[in-house]
């Protein structure tokens, strides 16, 4: 019979780097199960203010192009806003990559295409550690969304 005060299996996984205690104290075991739960409730709440954000800066969007186009055409400023027009360079991809070297090499593809490759292949790679919350069928067939609009 399975205790309801341990973890389900996948959570009690042995790792390369720490072995699994042989035993584990009740009192331990405890606060391990009340951590999980809490990182567990976290990670739900953040979820649902994640969705209310995207809600809301969809609004934003719109509302921005509604004011962007009547500030432009008007030249006005009005109380705490102002529009103000911004020159930015683009993120490298390698998609943009490939034009710009072959503009910089003069039409030769095959060095600007070995350049691209090169950059792309020795880019630093980041380990990022993180947990992920184990979603069941049922739980993603009812979850929750939030709804709203304009």
């Amino acid at each position: 019979m399975e205790n309801p005060l341990l973890p389900p299996a996948p959570l009690m996984e042995q790792t390369e780097t720490e072995p699994v205690k042989e035993s584990v104290a009740p009192q331990e075991r405890t606060e391990i199960m009340e951590t999980v739960r809490q990182w567990v409730k976290n990670d739900h709440d953040m979820n649902l203010l994640k969705k209310e954000l995207t809600r809301r800066r969809e609004i934003q969007r719109r509302l921005t192009a509604k004011l962007v186009e009547v500030m432009r055409e008007n030249e006005m400023e009005e109380g705490d806003i102002r529009y103000v027009q911004e020159t930015k360079k683009k993120t490298i991809s390698k998609k943009g990559l490939i034009p710009i070297l072959f503009r910089f090499y003069k039409g030769d593809t095959a060095k600007a295409a070995e350049l691209t490759q090169y950059i792309y292949d020795n880019r630093e790679t980041v380990v990022q550690e993180k947990i992920k919350p184990v979603i069941s069928k049922k739980e993603k067939s009812s979850s929750t969304v939030v709804s709203g609009g304009l």
